[in-house]
């Protein structure tokens, strides 16, 4: 079957594309600019781009930014979003020569660290599932399901409830003291508004929504989207082998992706 075309005449290559990040149509000029063969359609664009490229576009998708530059092997190119009345997402993609001002275009982050553990294919086809999420119960089934994800033993989204925070899916057991109420105070990433991992803490500082043993520690990550703070994905390690750059900078992405999530299913 050929590949469904956006029309042709079009000047800029042009995709739409799904709300999980699906392929469902291209126009000629994009197909040339990515390589895309007859058998795209349906698969995540995520898949479809080179790997060191795949955890930059992976944030922007999740985020509310309107374009990102992304450096394919045919050269640097700028895509941008629109939503269309269909709920589709038509990308539309610009070359970028060396004789044009870059000054507009946003640089990608460096991922040549996580590149690895994304082309394994376990972390897009999770954000793909949970963008495709409609409740809370997927959401959190999903959650429970990071473990094997992340490599994390033990972890837990909890969610603001007013000033509180609710364990709402949780694997290994990480929650300390369900008999009290917890808070935001008891969450330093938080109250720090970034990511936390607990051995950089002071001596005597701990975060009191989990419980570790002697030889663990936790990385947390707030949930964040349009300004309003949603909870923190909290994960439990232990110190040996610890947590690699990969495993942090996914639970970050997948932070981005849960919040999104979140926002769209509550409104």
């Amino acid at each position: 079957m050929a590949m469904s075309a956006l029309p042709s005449m079009i000047a800029d290559a042009r995709l739409l594309v799904d709300r999980e990040g699906r392929l469902q149509a291209s126009n000629a000029r994009a197909a040339a600019l990515l390589d895309l063969q007859e058998n795209a359609l349906g698969v995540p664009l995520v898949d479809l781009i080179p790997g060191s490229e795949r955890a930059p576009l992976l944030s922007w998708w999740a985020s509310e930014d309107a374009s990102i530059t992304l450096n394919l092997d045919t050269g640097s190119v700028h895509v941008s979003r629109e939503i269309q009345p269909s709920g589709f997402w038509e990308l539309t993609l610009k070359e970028i020569t060396d004789s044009l001002t870059r000054s507009g275009a946003k640089e990608p982050v460096s991922t040549s660290e996580i590149s690895d553990s994304l082309a394994s294919g376990a972390l897009p086809l999770w954000i793909t599932t949970v963008l495709a999420a409609d409740t809370r119960p997927e959401v959190f089934a999903l959650v429970k399901s990071l473990g094997p994800v992340l490599g994390a033993p033990g972890g837990c989204l909890f969610l603001l409830d007013g000033s509180k925070l609710v364990p709402s899916a949780e694997w290994g057991g990480v929650v300390a003291a369900r008999d009290h109420e917890l808070s935001v105070s008891d969450s330093w990433s938080l109250r720090m508004g970034g990511s936390i991992d607990s051995r950089t803490l002071p001596s005597g500082v701990s975060s009191r929504h989990v419980v570790t043993a002697h030889d663990e520690f936790t990385f947390c990550t707030p949930i964040a989207a349009q300004g309003q703070v949603l909870g923190v994905l909290t994960t439990r390690y232990r110190m040996n082998p610890g947590i690699d750059s990969e495993s942090e900078a996914a639970q970050r992405a997948i932070a981005a992706v849960l919040a999104q999530v979140l926002v769209r299913i509550s409104e």
